[in-house]
């Protein structure tokens, strides 16, 4: 494996790996020598064909890296690397025939000759194929190629809730109770379908540009059949936990003899990550953490993040109960204590019927709520008992219900830029109007329209009477 040093190289390895093919690869060096012939490193040709979508970003590196192989699997096209775990790989793909983008999760070569690796990563796969919810990463296949397994998974574009937080800061409370919704749902789909997945945690849960949460990853997943004897870990003799920072205390102790209630606490646990950029007890060492999880008290959120109304302070505290008897008993319960808290506009509120019921109230409350709200933002539900909740501020005032959309980057002309390909895509210049504010003008100008006929009629019968 020798890195190009030509771009004649670096265009061979490319029809070696099956990313163009002759034809393609002959027509970019014809449009390269018609230009002023500037362009002779491989890394400038490279920044040249990601720019014109020719190649993505992680195929350009392994072709400057020398590497030829693995940008196939079977019918799938590798566009990207987007994962990387103790137990295998996630990849962006592409189908060939039919252009579908997918997630491929392959299990590494040196897993498959480990028998308890191999045993996990299929019961992972039977696991997703029984599952069909929209909070849940779907499977469409699983199968071998040469000497590796892979699962072809739904492809979720967005951030996971560890990537979100990093990146954005602590979550609004409103908008972690939505995402909070959703997983509790996932999760109570799950368990209508005999699965626990025994690792609820930030970078388990996948945040969509539309709002919608997925959660993914069930390597730990155990079917209810299992639970009493849980053959992969009793065989190979493994201690499965999770994460230390999201771990039920009943599941650090017994791993395989835990119910949906170890769900609940993880998913409190992460509930906590979003609201304040930490797990519950973040200080000590992985063992230390352990024990925190096992006899130390959550006290409250609200003194790292201080907005959080009380109630939703209580819930947090019953979802981290140390005894699973002490937590809510069923998802179902979860949901119904979160659904108060919901956002009128978000994904969890249209689906639990919170949006339907605010849309049903009178003209004169809605006009009554819509005098008390500020411009911009939402009209929450009713503050739970007990306590006046506050409104949103504009921190916490969201609107769009998915991770925000980064601004359009403005590419200044480069002087490397070459046209290797005539431009074929149909480019619609014109302005496309709100939906809502379309059919105003469209009701506007044809009831205009009206008045004025009816004028001239009038008008006219008045004058030859």
């Amino acid at each position: 494996m020798q890195a190009p040093t030509t771009i004649d190289e670096f265009l061979s390895l490319a029809v070696k790996g099956k990313l163009l093919d002759p034809g393609r690869c002959a027509t970019i060096q014809s449009k390269l020598a018609e230009s002023s012939g500037h362009i002779t490193e491989p890394r400038r040709l490279a920044e040249l064909l990601i720019r014109q979508n020719i190649l993505t970003r992680f195929q350009a590196d392994q072709l400057l890296l020398g590497r030829a192989k693995g940008f196939w699997v079977k019918n799938y096209k590798i566009l990207d690397q987007v994962g990387i775990g103790g137990m295998a790989r996630v990849f962006l793909a592409e189908h060939a025939i039919m252009r579908r983008k997918v997630a491929l999760k392959v299990l590494p070569t040196s897993k498959c000759s480990d028998p308890p690796s191999l045993a996990r990563f299929l019961r992972e796969a039977r696991a997703i194929a029984s599952i069909n919810h929209p909070n849940v990463i779907r499977a469409f296949d699983i199968d071998q190629d040469a000497d590796f397994y892979y699962i072809v998974l739904e492809f979720a574009e967005g951030l996971t809730v560890a990537q979100y937080v990093e990146k954005h800061g602590a979550i609004p409370w409103p908008q972690a109770c939505d995402y909070t919704y959703q997983s509790a749902a996932g999760l109570e789909h799950l368990l209508s379908c005999g699965l626990i997945h025994r690792d609820i945690k930030p970078s388990n849960i996948i945040i969509e540009k539309t709002g919608t949460i997925k959660l993914v990853d069930l390597g730990l997943a155990v079917f209810f059949e299992e639970k009493e004897m849980d053959p992969l870990t009793l065989k190979y003799d493994q201690n499965v936990l999770g994460t230390a920072d999201y771990l039920a205390p009943e599941q650090a102790i017994d791993s395989h003899n835990v119910d949906g209630r170890a769900d609940i606490y993880s998913l409190g646990a992460t509930l906590c990550f979003m609201l304040c950029g930490q797990p519950p007890f973040p200080d000590g060492t992985i063992a230390e953490r352990l024990h925190a999880h096992q006899s130390v008290p959550f006290e409250s959120i609200r003194d790292r993040a201080p907005d959080v109304p009380k109630d939703l302070d209580a819930i947090l505290r019953k979802m981290l109960a140390k005894k699973p008897e002490d937590r809510f008993a069923s998802m179902t319960q979860l949901r119904a204590a979160l659904r108060r808290f919901l956002p009128i506009n978000s994904v969890s509120a249209q689906l639990s019927g919170t949006f339907a019921m605010l849309q049903g109230q009178t003209a004169e409350t809605r006009r009554a709520e819509a005098d008390e709200t500020l411009p911009g933002q939402p009209i929450l539900p009713g503050s739970p008992v007990g306590e006046s909740s506050p409104r949103p501020t504009s921190k916490s005032d969201i609107r769009v219900v998915g991770p925000p959309k980064q601004p359009a980057s403005r590419s200044k002309p480069n002087q490397d830029d070459v046209a290797l390909e005539s431009d074929t895509s149909n480019t619609d210049s014109s302005t496309t109007l709100p939906t809502g504010l379309s059919q105003r003008m469209l009701l506007g100008t044809v009831g205009g329209t009206l008045m004025v006929v009816l004028a001239v009629a009038v008008g006219y019968f008045y004058l030859y009477q």
